[in-house]
């Protein structure tokens, strides 16, 4: 198989210029995952191999570059159109548009995280990944938190793609008050209330009282207050049913928090009372809208605070 034959279609010249650089330590992904997309659109590489997968294989032994790295290529390639082509944000028309610098494996990542992500978050994560202002370490966290609520493969090698109904409202907010418990848990005592102390999140907790479930319990313990309860209720869309809870909220926490996945908008500050926080949930930080007003609510299990306070220590 002589060069020409590995890239039917693109001129040769620009085959051997590509080999070239990869011998010199100088490849492009970009200018790989186009050819190879290329190729496989338009069956340039029929006559040559087999299948596919074979010319592929022959095409990463001439590059001198393992055949799982022209397959990694090929994913991020097709992901990358998604994201910022134009079925996504219309940034790119080439692949050689997307800036230098963004590695096929942080598109990969982004690309699982889409699966389970709400619609919001990968919009957020796909613009900061374009302007290079996302570390990976922060991707894998994200896909670390997420991957457990997809079915089959976690790591996408199935033949059928896990996936997650984006139609499936529930688990849309149940992944939204897993990323803010994450969220909220970076938070200082003094971000919240006034002193220092400690802070401790808690998921998915009953108030006996109240006959409700609160979806975060923030618990904050300083030296002047002792312990204080922040009950914090993940709102995806308001809802009277939501509003009546954040009501008995109000009855035994010292502060009520409001957890949203995007800015607040009128009808937000129109139902909910002004001692009520609010906070949005970007990626796994926490940002503070308006910050919540003591209530001083006077049904507090004070049995219940102490031995919180306790275990607070």
């Amino acid at each position: 198989m002589t060069k020409n034959e590995i890239q039917p279609g693109v001129d040769a010249g620009g085959v051997d210029a590509l080999i070239r650089a990869s011998l010199a330590g100088k490849r492009d992904w970009r200018v790989l995952a186009r050819i190879i997309l290329e190729c496989e659109r338009d069956g340039l590489w029929k006559g040559k191999a087999s299948s596919f997968s074979a010319w592929l294989k022959l095409f990463a032994e001439q590059l001198g570059i393992q055949i799982s790295n022209l397959w990694r290529y090929r994913r991020a390639g097709k992901a990358a159109f998604v994201f910022w082509g134009d079925q996504g944000q219309c940034r790119i028309k080439s692949l050689e548009d997307m800036p230098d610098g963004i590695s096929p494996e942080s598109i990969e990542i982004l690309d699982k995280i889409s699966r389970a992500a709400p619609a919001y978050l990968v919009k957020q994560l796909s613009t900061r990944l374009f302007e290079k202002d996302i570390p990976m370490r922060e991707l894998r966290a994200l896909w670390k938190k997420f991957r457990s609520s997809l079915q089959g493969d976690a790591r996408g090698r199935s033949k059928i793609a896990p996936a997650l109904s984006r139609s499936d409202s529930r688990r849309r907010a149940s992944l939204l008050e897993e990323l803010a418990a994450g969220a909220l848990s970076r938070l200082r005592v003094s971000d919240v209330c006034s002193g220092e102390g400690s802070i401790k999140v808690l998921s998915n907790v009953i108030v006996m009282g109240g006959g409700c479930e609160v979806d975060i319990a923030m618990v904050t313990s300083g030296k002047v207050d002792g312990v204080e309860i922040h009950g914090v209720v993940v709102l995806t869309q308001v809802t009277p049913g939501k509003v009546a809870v954040l009501q008995r909220l109000k009855r035994y926490c010292d502060y009520v928090w409001v957890v949203l996945p995007d800015s607040p908008t009128a009808e937000v500050y129109r139902c909910l009372d002004e001692e009520i926080g609010l906070f949005q949930v970007r990626e796994l930080k926490a940002d503070i809208i308006r910050k919540a007003k003591k209530i001083y609510p006077d049904t507090g299990d004070v049995m219940a605070r102490s031995v919180i306070s306790k275990l607070m220590c």
